[in-house]
């Protein structure tokens, strides 16, 4: 799997055919991405607003260390990141997969129904990544002292990497699959394995997009950050996921929903009509 206009968006379209023709990804992720740039746009300004509380803690806590402030964020964090990166991830996933989503009641019904599961993912994976980084400081720092940092330091940093990817998928699967939190967790480190060609994609291309976004903050990433950049590193996060989950948890789920539940006959020269492929938990 590879790296990766206006219309009349009111009317809910029929949903992904089986039969639908596949296009290349390359040029598939290019037409995607410019027919919903506007709505991407909007998706992002609301988006953005969920970080605000826990910059703003941030800002104000300084003077606490660097522990502290990222504790401070995190907590905060979980309650309004976490749930808006659940809405933010179903709308983003329903552009993915070209299927109609109401931005502001879709991005609001899943940040009240997955609030307390986004909350626990959140806090887990940013305390995992919050000791790997410090951790990785430290090794960084401390080279010169022997072998052994070289190894604690290249092992930590394919953890990193490994966590980092886990969370290309917790929200798509929350927003997608009815699973428990500990199965949320397992099945985004198995994908984050099983998915390594795509990861490596979206490491290259979301990467470098959104560092430099941070490096640049003023002026150029206080531009983009809010307008466009959240949106289209998570729309390259999102595009390269979903075909993982739709392979090895929609597919299995259909296939055994029709196995269980087989189409009736119908009579010599009618035709059934188009079944779409997945519906959605929600």
């Amino acid at each position: 799997m590879g790296f990766l206009g206006m219309g009349n968006y009111n009317k809910p379209g029929p949903g992904v055919s089986k039969n639908a023709p596949e296009k290349k990804r390359f040029f598939k992720f290019f037409e995607l991405y410019f027919r919903k740039f506007w709505k991407l746009i909007q998706l992002n300004l609301l988006y953005i607003l969920f970080w605000i509380p826990s910059f703003a803690a941030a800002y104000f806590t300084l003077e606490l260390g660097d522990v502290a402030v990222t504790a401070i964020f995190t907590l905060i964090g979980a309650f309004t990141i976490a749930p808006a990166t659940a809405g933010f991830t179903y709308v983003m996933r329903n552009y993915v997969r070209e299927q109609h989503a109401f931005m502001l009641s879709d991005f609001w019904d899943n940040f009240k129904s997955n609030f307390k599961q986004s909350a626990i993912v959140y806090l887990f994976f940013s305390v995992i990544l919050s000791v790997a980084w410090f951790s990785l400081v430290f090794y960084i720092g401390n080279l010169g002292k022997g072998t052994i940092y070289y190894v604690a330091m290249g092992i930590t940093a394919a953890l990193l990497l490994v966590v980092i990817a886990a969370n290309f998928y917790v929200y798509m699967l929350m927003v997608t699959m009815d699973l428990p939190t500990m199965g949320l967790i397992k099945n985004s480190f198995i994908f984050a394995i099983i998915g390594i060609r795509s990861n490596l994609f979206t490491f290259l291309f979301a990467g470098p997009l959104l560092a430099a976004q941070l490096l640049f903050l003023i002026p150029f990433g206080m531009l983009t950050l809010p307008t466009f950049g959240l949106s289209l590193c998570w729309f390259i996060v999102c595009f390269n996921a979903y075909p993982w989950v739709k392979k090895y948890c929609i597919d299995p789920a259909t296939a055994k929903e029709e196995e269980e539940n087989p189409p009736e006959e119908l009579p010599e020269g009618e035709e059934a009509e188009e079944d779409i492929v997945f519906e959605d938990r929600s």
